[in-house]
C-alpha cells in the first residue's frame, strides 16, 4: 500500500527516526525427561543430526506420531463419573520456525514409522481392496437383476413380488455403495473431499502432514472454502458423528479422528493471530486446535556428519509399532478401550483442572489465546494417555508418573503458546502490534493514510471491536511512536507513519 508522507515529515530519509522492532517473548527450553525416554532419545538424535536443530521440534513430532499410532482405538475418561467426557490421543501440532532450520526433514524422520507401517501392509491392503471390488461388482449385478424383477412384477401387477424385489434392490444398493477399505495412516497431499472418503473408511484415524500451515488456515477463511473449514473443525474431535452427503452417492457415516502435523513461518503465523485478535479473521477455534505448538529459539548450529543412533531409532520404531497393536474393546460397535486415571493421578488431575479453570476465567489476554487455553483439558489428558501407553502398553490405568510428565509438558507448551500468541507482552504492546499489522497488511483506512490520532483510530475501530476506550488507543500509538513506527505531527497532537516503513511496505 503506497501512502504519501505527511508534508510535515517530508524530509530526507536519514532524518527519519530509526525503527526499533518488537522483540518476541521468551520461550521455555525443552528439559530432559519431559517425554518418555524411548521418544526423547530418538528425537534428540534426529535433532543433532540435523546440524544441532532444537530438540523441541522433533519431540513435538514424536508426541503426534505416538498419538496417531494409538488413534481412536483408545480413549481416556478424565472424570470417572462422566462417561461422555472422553479424550482421544489424536493431536494437532505445529513447528514454528524460520526457513532453513530443517523443519520438514525432521517431520519426515519422525513420521517414518507410519510410512513404513503402511508400506509393510500394502500387500494385505491390496488383497482387501480386491475382495471389496469383487463384492461391489457382484452387488451391482444383483441390483440390475432385482430391478428387472421389479419391473416385471409391476407389469404383472404382482404387488408381493414387487415389494420383495424392492427389498432386494435396497440391499444390493447398500452393498454396492460399501466404501473402499482404504486403511490409511498418513496423508500428505490431498483435497478435503478425498480426506472425507479416507476418514469414512479408516477406523483408527490418520495423520495429515502439511507445510505452510499458516497459509493453509488463511486460505480457509475465504467464503468459498467454508465447507472445507467446517470439515477440519469437525475432524479435530474423534468420536464426533459426521454424515457425508453427495449427490452422486448415498450418505456415509464417518467419525472425527484426524491428527495434523505442520510447519509455519513465525511472521506468517503472528500476522494470522494478530488478524484474529484485531477482528480481521475467523475466530472459530481452528488455529487454537493446534495444541502442540513449539517455537524454539534458533541459535548457531554445528556441522554434524555422523551415523544415526540405530539403537535409539530401533527402540522408537518398536514403541510406535507396539501402539498399532491396540484394537477396539468392542469391534462390532467400534467402541474404544477407555482408560481412567488411578487414584493418585485422578487427584492430581482434579487439582490441575480447578487451577486451570480459574486461570481461564481470570485470563485478561486476547480471545485467541483464551480459546487455545480452553482446550488444554483435551491436551493434558491425551498426553497422559500417550505417555502411559508408550511406556507400559499393558497398562490398565493411567498413573501419576504419566500425568505428572503430561502436566510438565503442557506447562512447557503453554510457554511456547504465550510467545506465539504474543501474550507475554503487555496489552498496549499487543495493541500496537495489531495496529502495525493492519497497516502492513493494507487494511489501514485511506482517510487516515497521512495523519491520525487516538480518537480517529477509535472511531475507525482499528482494534476490531466497539467499547475500547481512547486511552487504550493512545497507549498503543505512543508505543509505536516510541519505537519509531509513527512520527508526531501538529505539535504531537497527531501522528503519521514513518515513510521508511511505508516505502518498504510498498515495495
Amino acid at each position: 500500500m503506497t501512502i504519501t508522507p505527511h508534508p510535515a515529515i517530508q524530509q530526507s530519509e536519514p532524518d527519519y527516526p530509526e525503527i526499533i522492532p518488537f522483540d518476541g517473548a521468551e520461550v521455555p527450553d525443552y528439559q530432559p525427561g519431559m517425554l518418555p525416554a524411548v521418544l526423547e532419545d530418538w528425537a534428540a538424535d534426529v535433532s543433532e543430526c540435523m546440524d544441532c536443530a532444537p530438540i523441541d521440534m522433533a519431540a513435538a513430532c514424536a508426541v503426534i506420531v505416538a498419538g496417531t499410532a494409538i488413534g481412536r482405538h483408545c480413549a481416556i475418561q478424565p472424570k470417572r463419573a462422566v462417561s461422555s467426557y472422553r479424550r482421544y490421543p489424536l493431536l494437532w501440532g505445529m513447528l514454528v520456525a524460520p526457513s532453513g532450520v530443517k523443519k520438514t526433514p525432521i517431520i519426515d524422520q519422525m513420521t517414518a514409522p507410519l510410512f513404513e507401517y503402511e508400506r509393510d501392509r500394502a500387500e494385505q491392503i491390496a488383497f482387501r481392496r480386491a475382495e471389496w471390488s469383487a463384492r461391489v461388482r457382484a452387488a451391482r449385478l444383483d441390483l440390475a437383476a432385482a430391478e428387472k424383477r421389479y419391473q416385471a412384477a409391476r407389469a404383472a401387477e404382482n404387488e408381493a413380488e414387487a415389494q420383495a424385489a424392492l427389498a432386494e434392490m435396497a440391499d444390493a444398493e447398500a452393498r454396492a455403495s460399501e466404501p473402499e477399505p482404504i486403511e490409511r495412516l498418513l496423508v500428505t497431499d490431498t483435497t478435503y473431499e478425498a480426506l472425507e472418503d479416507i476418514m469414512a473408511s479408516t477406523r483408527r484415524g490418520l495423520l495429515l502432514k502439511m507445510d505452510e500451515t499458516a497459509q493453509f488456515i488463511k486460505r480457509l477463511e475465504q467464503d468459498r472454502n467454508a465447507a472445507e473449514r467446517q470439515f477440519y473443525l469437525w475432524s479435530w474431535q474423534p468420536g464426533t458423528p459426521y454424515t457425508i452427503d453427495r449427490k452422486t452417492r448415498r450418505a456415509r457415516p464417518a467419525e472425527g479422528g484426524l491428527a495434523v502435523l505442520g510447519a509455519a513461518q513465525p511472521d506468517a503465523l503472528r500476522r494470522l493471530i494478530q488478524g484474529i485478535n484485531a477482528g480481521g479473521a475467523s475466530n472459530d477455534g481452528l488455529l487454537q486446535r493446534f495444541q502442540v505448538m513449539v517455537m524454539p529459539r534458533i541459535e548457531g548450529g554445528a556441522y554434524v556428519d555422523r551415523p544415526i543412533n540405530e539403537m535409539a531409532r530401533g527402540q522408537y520404531e518398536r514403541a510406535i509399532r507396539d501402539l498399532f497393536k491396540y484394537d477396539w474393546a468392542d469391534s462390532d460397535r467400534c467402541q474404544p478401550r477407555v482408560f481412567t486415571f488411578d487414584e493418585l493421578a485422578q487427584s492430581r488431575f482434579k487439582a490441575w483442572s480447578m487451577r486451570h479453570s480459574a486461570a481461564i476465567r481470570s485470563e485478561q489476554t486476547g480471545s485467541a489465546f483464551a480459546s487455545h487455553l480452553a482446550k488444554y483439558d483435551t491436551l493434558i489428558s491425551a498426553l497422559a494417555l500417550i505417555f502411559e501407553l508408550v511406556e507400559n502398553p499393558l497398562a490398565e490405568q493411567v498413573g501419576l508418573e504419566s500425568f505428572t510428565r503430561a502436566e510438565r509438558y503442557t506447562e512447557y507448551l503453554r510457554g511456547h503458546a504465550e510467545a506465539i500468541y504474543g501474550i507475554g507482552q503487555p496489552m498496549h504492546v499487543q495493541d500496537a502490534i495489531s495496529l502495525l499489522t493492519r497497516f502492513q497488511n493494507g487494511k489501514w483506512p485511506d482517510r487516515l493514510a497521512q495523519v491520525f490520532n487516538a480518537r480517529d483510530a477509535q472511531q475507525a475501530r482499528l482494534l476490531g471491536r466497539n467499547g475500547i476506550r481512547s486511552e487504550r488507543y493512545q497507549a498503543a500509538i505512543s508505543e509505536l511512536a516510541t519505537r519509531g513506527y509513527l512520527i508526531p505531527v501538529h505539535d504531537g497532537r497527531a501522528f503519521a507513519w514513518n515513510p521508511t516503513l511505508t516505502q518498504q511496505d510498498a515495495s
